[in-house]
């Protein structure tokens, strides 16, 4: 829990800072397909016990659709987790919010989540396990067509073979709007 705190923390810094970086006064633009990268670390609970701070990457695209102030939007995303247990990961989820000021968004998130586990030295091949992911962010719109944001995420793929297996992870991403 101290992590989302830090990440709702940075988000809520980010959004105060952020005229410091423009130009000029640039409103954020939150309709449109967006595509992006993301970095960050992962902390697992697997196989192999807890695992913390396992470098993440991936890339996400999405569509978002704004309204009075409400974004709504459904999100796809490839990630790859490196440590001993948790491979790829695929995601489909939908995140809801708000902005705040002109070029600031807080939502939430949830949704489907499939993980490739590595599985190999004990099955011969690796698992795939589904599960569901929630979450919280904070975007900022530096210009009309590039964002950034940061999101804090949990991810719960179930109990393969009746060990519980689950991530936590916080991912910064940078991206351009359509």
């Amino acid at each position: 829990m101290k992590t989302v705190g830090l990440v709702l923390a940075a988000s809520a810094a980010l959004l105060a800072a952020s005229p410091a970086f423009a130009q000029s006064e640039t409103k954020g633009n939150f309709t449109g397909f967006r595509i992006g990268g993301l970095i960050g670390t992962t902390g697992t609970s697997d196989f192999g016990g807890f695992n913390n701070g396992s470098f993440t990457y991936g890339a996400n695209a999405g569509y978002d659709y704004e309204t009075h102030g409400a974004v709504i939007g459904i999100t796809g995303e490839w990630s790859d987790v490196h440590n001993h247990s948790f491979g790829r990961d695929l995601s489909a989820t939908v995140r809801a919010g708000g902005k705040i000021g002109s070029r600031g968004l807080l939502y939430a998130l949830g949704g489907y989540t499939n993980a490739s586990l590595n599985t190999k030295a004990f099955l011969g091949h690796n698992l795939h396990a589904d599960g569901f992911r929630l979450g919280a962010g904070g975007e900022i719109a530096v210009t009309r067509n590039l964002y950034v944001n940061a999101e804090e995420r949990y991810s719960d793929y179930g109990r393969p073979f009746g060990i519980r297996a689950h991530s936590w992870q916080t991912v910064g991403s940078v991206g351009v709007r359509f």
